[in-house]
């Protein structure tokens, strides 16, 4: 009745094909859906408790917002009549799946439940009674009043959702399965929980425990619409959810949603972003994210901080900077949960929490009032004890003590290079001793002690004999994932070759930063730079990057990219691959460490857009190695039958690569000839 097809083991995704059978007048037909099962992708990343943070939440705006109206009873008697007169149409739904097992007309056998959830929206409980009557008379409009019980050994019981108009009632959803009534709830309100938070506002009641996918349904009817079967999309791997479609959701398949909890000093109070509601209560913003790596807070704050950084009369460069402190300093916690109120069969929710703290008014800080963007408006408010509990999510992982370590020996360093007192200044020397006591005993990660970036201003003099002030912030996770936020300042040079000056740094630390100690290469080309007059562009350091042609023939061409990078580490660059590969249907893996090799397969027009994209990221070096191309699809075979990260390591933790197991995959893959292309050596087997 129902096989199931497991394509390929993954580390981001399991991909899965569920193939139902079913038959209607004895001629079988075959349902194919898709679904992507999400594992532990990278295991530094921090996690958090959905029902934890529920709790966290619950004076602060709740995580989700759903109605909670129950219904109002129904009378035994009114029940039963409604549901007997929906009875034909529910066999009917019986019989379009499963003519072959249910011959036999279903009867009403008693009403479990029954509740009124609007004027017209009636929500019920039921179990069936098998008969000796065919299914097909009594549809095609015979009297079931002749029909006797007959027992069965796989009775059904179903939940229903009806409209009433104008004295009928009709089935607009239902789930029935058998022995289903163990499964219903026995104090809980049917009706409330049917309802939806959407437009749709109500949904089919599937009882949580028996709604995957693999549970055998013989009647499955969602509310809502069902997305065009032109359109690719994985559905929900999380199960049946009652309702189809994208719901109140923004896009089908995974949908990100950021719990975003900023905080800055103001004086010695600690003041939190709060939406700006009718109570003066704090609200915490719970946004859908669009682009996680780029915009974490969402498209709609991201636009507010940009309208609020061109009130503050800064330059573009410095208006840049602000926001990639901001987004630099950004802590995510992934949040472990099974299924949202807002998932649909075919869109579901993955929820983060986005931390940021900014103690100096850095960037966001440095905002005291936010202009609104459409109903959404954002501002300060003291932040209350239950906010404060909210504060861990902005502080440092314990993960990044490595990068503090290595943060301190890299000062320790300069401080001897750079002796003299006005050369190199700190803007908090408590921040040192905070820092030292983190690496020593982990003391900041106290839930009463809090621990800032460190800054300093660094003085050098460059060829020209031009006095430059380094402006330099550490994020936490600097040197291994982000890089330093660094800016020039020059009481001497205009602010037109200081924008252009700070345009070239930007390009410099984008293009050569690889996840190490990296304040000292900046110092050094900050010397040796020659300072750009008012005619001269900036200086392109990324130009070196392969080129690719973005014009694809209007005919379907598929390509096969292999990308060669210096090292691939970071895991946001790294969950950032994934999510873009599925986006755009590629096949191909991911194996990071040192170097890095990426391969995608599809699409030319989509693996030109992956190229694009990912080469803007912050790279030492990165280069499209090779191309495969065929202009016939008949020619063209994937090799890959999803996008996955491969972990070859040479030992637990390790951030090396056995590159003989690589070649054993590339070969079993059919590529194993790509190997000297990629590494420009012949690949060897290292279990031969």
């Amino acid at each position: 009745m129902i096989s199931i097809t497991l394509n390929l083991f993954i580390i981001a995704f399991i991909n899965f094909q569920l193939c139902a059978c079913s038959a209607d007048n004895e001629n079988a037909a075959m349902q194919e859906m898709t679904f992507s099962v999400p594992i532990s992708v990278l295991q530094d990343e921090r996690r958090f408790d959905e029902n934890k943070l529920k709790k966290l939440l619950k004076p602060l705006g709740e995580l989700y917002k759903t109605p909670s109206d129950e219904g109002i009873p129904i009378s035994s008697t009114e029940a039963t009549l409604s549901v007997e007169k929906m009875m034909v149409e529910l066999n009917r739904l019986i019989q379009k799946e499963y003519s072959f097992l249910y011959k036999q007309y279903q009867k009403l056998k008693t009403v479990l439940q029954a509740e009124k959830c609007d004027n017209t929206t009636n929500a019920y409980t039921i179990t069936l009674q098998n008969t000796n009557c065919e299914s097909e008379l009594i549809i095609g409009g015979s009297p079931a009043t002749n029909c006797s019980d007959v027992e069965s050994r796989r009775p059904l019981s179903c939940s229903i959702l009806s409209k009433a108009a104008s004295g009928d009632e009709k089935i607009i959803g239902a789930y029935c399965s058998v022995h289903l009534e163990k499964s219903f709830p026995k104090k809980k309100s049917i009706c409330k929980l049917s309802r939806y938070p959407g437009e749709e506002k109500f949904k089919t009641f599937v009882p949580e425990d028996v709604s995957s996918w693999f549970h055998d349904a013989i009647v499955y009817v969602p509310t809502g619409i069902r997305p065009l079967s032109s359109i690719k999309h994985s559905k929900n791997y999380r199960g049946r959810q009652g309702i189809a479609g994208l719901g109140m959701l923004p896009h089908l398949g995974a949908v990100q949603m950021n719990v975003v909890t900023i905080f800055r000093k103001n004086g010695k109070t600690t003041e939190v972003l709060s939406l700006i509601n009718a109570s003066d209560s704090i609200e915490i913003p719970k946004v859908f994210v669009t682009n996680p790596i780029e915009r974490p807070f969402g498209d709609e704050i991201d636009r507010i901080l940009r309208k609020a950084f061109d009130t503050m009369e800064l330059s573009s460069s410095e208006k840049e900077d602000k926001l990639q402190k901001l987004y630099n300093a950004t802590i995510s916690t992934k949040v472990k949960h099974r299924e949202t109120p807002y998932d649909t069969d075919d869109a579901y929710v993955i929820t983060e929490v986005a931390g940021v703290l900014d103690e100096s008014k850095e960037h966001i800080g440095s905002i005291d009032k936010f202009p609104s963007d459409g109903n959404l408006q954002i501002g300060w408010k003291e932040a209350d004890k239950s906010a404060l509990r909210l504060k861990r999510f902005a502080k440092p992982p314990k993960g990044c003590k490595d990068c503090l370590k290595m943060q301190l020996e890299e000062i320790t360093v300069l401080r001897s290079m750079f002796r003299e007192p006005e050369e190199l200044t700190f803007d908090n020397v408590e921040n040192l001793s905070e820092l030292e006591a983190f690496v020593v005993n982990e003391t900041a990660l106290l839930e009463d002690t809090s621990l800032e970036s460190v800054s300093f201003s660094l003085k050098l003099k460059n060829e020209m004999n031009c006095t430059l002030v380094l402006s330099v912030v550490l994020p936490f996770t600097y040197p291994l994932c982000k890089p330093p936020l660094v800016v020039i300042g020059c009481s001497s040079l205009d602010c037109h070759k200081l924008d252009a000056l700070n345009v070239q740094l930007r390009q410099y630390i984008s293009s050569k930063f690889a996840q190490a100690p990296f304040l000292y290469d900046i110092a050094q080309w900050i010397c040796e730079t020659k300072i750009p007059t008012d005619d001269e562009a900036p200086i392109d350091e990324g130009s070196d990057v392969l080129e690719t042609s973005e014009q694809p023939d209007e005919s379907k061409v598929f390509c096969r990219y292999w990308i060669y990078s210096h090292h691939i580490y970071n895991k946001v660059k790294r969950r950032g691959m994934l999510e873009l590969a599925k986006q755009l249907d590629l096949t191909g893996f991911c194996l990071p460490g040192k170097p890095g090799v990426v391969c995608v397969e599809g699409d030319r027009r989509d693996c030109i857009q992956f190229w694009k994209q990912v080469r803007k990221w912050t790279w030492k070096k990165i280069s499209l190695k090779h191309v495969e191309e065929e202009e016939d699809s008949s020619l063209f075979v994937r090799k890959f039958g999803t996008f996955e990260e491969l972990n070859f390591a040479t030992q637990p933790g390790s951030r090396h690569m056995d590159f003989g197991l690589l070649y054993k995959f590339m070969v079993d893959h059919g590529c194993g000839d790509m190997f000297i292309f990629c590494f420009g050596m012949q690949g060897r087997d290292s279990n031969l």
